[in-house]
């Protein structure tokens, strides 16, 4: 009886114990759901844009960041559990910035190339349907759309008159060559290079090489990465001008000064963020805005595949 008794004693116990622990277990939270509060925090501190190692709660300092096509679409807290199961099963990261025009946090799932593997890391952004990849190390959007494009200059009736573009691989212009055939063959090649804050850009008549370059123009960029002004030089006789960019306080072009002249060369005056005229020394011309563009939450909202998980 007394053996019964003990037995009975212990058997409650480990009832009690076994209970107790299934209640402090289903009292845990969900180690993804945890994950996404600090990411949300993350987010409202950082709505700017970031890229975040899910392991580690940091953000890396290079790298190319590729967002995957599944996870493209997805919107507020609630979608991000989704994403970071998605980043957790592939690459560890997950990005996320505040869309301005509707106010909206955008998440995705990414991966991370290194910037070695530039080519490799658009392959992918191209195979995910991205229309950009980020540069982390130079904080630069790179847009996947611009390729190298050779076209039939269509100003002239001359059919075999052509322009061609190069770029590299940052998707920055590098050459432009024009050719223009008839009694006498003539070609210009514009080529640019690219410094801290400045770019530039010189001609050269037939072939592209230090002899054969006629003009350079040395361009000065703001803290805005727009033209702040230029030094325009004649290289056969030395000739030089200076030129200057002006801005309204939303970031517009509207003026451009010859500043050894003290002349205005073009004016341009803006409406609700659309240009409407411009004047060019003796010629003026007007614009009709175009119709207003969809935001980026209802481009991806259209365009985006419904989730499969």
């Amino acid at each position: 009886m007394i053996h019964n008794l003990m037995s009975r004693k212990v058997f409650i116990s480990i009832t009690l114990t076994g209970l107790l622990a299934v209640a402090v277990s289903s009292c845990k939270k969900d180690p993804v759901e945890t994950l996404a509060d600090q990411i949300w925090e993350y987010a409202q501190n950082n709505p700017e844009g970031f890229t975040l190692d899910t392991n580690t709660m940091t953000e890396p300092t290079e790298g190319v960041a590729v967002s995957y096509e599944a996870t493209q679409a997805f919107y507020s807290r609630e979608a991000l559990p989704i994403v970071i199961r998605h980043a957790r099963e592939h690459d560890g990261y997950v990005c996320g910035w505040k869309d301005t025009e509707s106010g909206q946090f955008i998440f995705g799932s990414d991966k991370v190339f290194p910037e070695s593997q530039l080519e490799e890391a658009k392959a992918f952004g191209r195979a995910n349907k991205q229309k950009e990849i980020f540069i982390i190390s130079m904080v630069k959007v790179l847009d996947l759309n611009k390729k190298l494009v050779c076209a039939d200059f269509t100003e002239s009736d001359r059919s075999d008159d052509a322009h061609i573009y190069e770029y590299d691989a940052l998707g920055r212009l590098t050459l432009e060559s024009s050719s223009e055939t008839g009694e006498e063959n003539y070609v210009l090649h514009l080529a640019y290079t690219y410094g801290d804050n400045t770019i530039t850009m010189t001609a050269y008549d037939e072939e592209v090489a230090p002899e054969n370059a006629t003009d350079r123009r040395e361009y000065i960029l703001n803290n805005d990465g727009f033209i702040a002004s230029w030094t325009q030089t004649n290289l056969e006789n030395g000739a030089s001008f200076r030129f200057e960019c002006q801005y309204d306080e939303q970031k517009h072009l509207v003026r451009i000064l010859d500043v050894e002249d003290s002349a205005e060369l073009i004016s341009i005056t803006w409406e609700n963020g659309e240009m409407v005229s411009a004047i060019n020394q003796n010629n003026s011309y007007t614009y009709t805005p175009p119709p207003l563009p969809l935001s980026r939450a209802t481009i991806h909202t259209l365009s985006s595949p419904e989730p499969s998980f």
